[in-house]
Parts: C-alpha cells; structure tokens; sequence
C-alpha cells in the first residue's frame, strides 16, 4: 500500500511545474483578462510548505484556492505554485495526511513570501 501511495504520489509530482517561492504579479500582457469596467489582473502565487515543528519541506501537500477547481501539490522541496490566480482576496487551503488542515488568506498583488506551516495531527 506505501509502495502504491509512493508511486501515485511520485506522478503527481512529476506531472506538476512549481517555480520559486514568492507571490509575484505578472506583467500585464495583451492577452489579460480584461472586464468592461476595470481591468482584472492576473496573478501567480507560490510559496513553501513545512512541518511547523521540524521546519522540513513537505511532500504532496495539495493545496486548493477555495472557490475554484484550482489544485496544486508541493514538490520534493515543499514548494507550489498556483498560475492564472486572478487578483484579490483569496483563502487557500492546505492539506496533508497526518496533518491538520490548514487555511491562509492573502491578497495575491501583495510582494511576499508565502510559506505555510502545517502542525501533525497528534
């Protein structure tokens, strides 16, 4: 059963393109969005995922924007990134097995890291 968690979870991973760890906004390009009011700004944001007590990279945490079908995992070094986010408050939520669920708020325009820290459930 490890060796098939393992093997499901080696090709999520692999399947799955993460950059660097910051919130960033994307240049505005021609192919934005654009609403008949105000422009809407398309985003990406990344960050790292670790054990709140150790401090190591977790591995497969899928993390989801709640509200959208938007999914991401981590990578071998506990990293994500979401891309096409569009700008404003959004919640993300993180989970993880043998881990409590965790919830973030954030405003993907704003420049940061964004690491979340998940606690083992006891």
């Amino acid at each position: 059963m490890k060796t098939l968690s393992t093997i499901i979870l080696g090709t999520l991973l692999l399947t799955s393109s993460f950059v660097s760890a910051n919130i960033k906004s994307e240049e505005s390009k021609a192919d934005s969005k654009t609403d008949a009011n105000a422009a809407t700004v398309i985003c990406s944001v990344s960050g790292k995922v670790v054990d709140i007590n150790t401090g190591e990279a977790l591995v497969g945490v899928s993390l989801k924007i709640d509200g959208t079908d938007m999914v991401a995992y981590t990578d071998f070094d506990g990293n994500f990134e979401f891309s096409n986010v569009t700008s404003g408050s959004i919640s993300i939520s993180a989970s993880y097995i043998s881990y409590q669920k965790s919830t973030i708020s954030i405003n993907p325009t704003e420049s940061g890291t964004l690491n979340l820290t998940l606690k083992a459930i006891e």
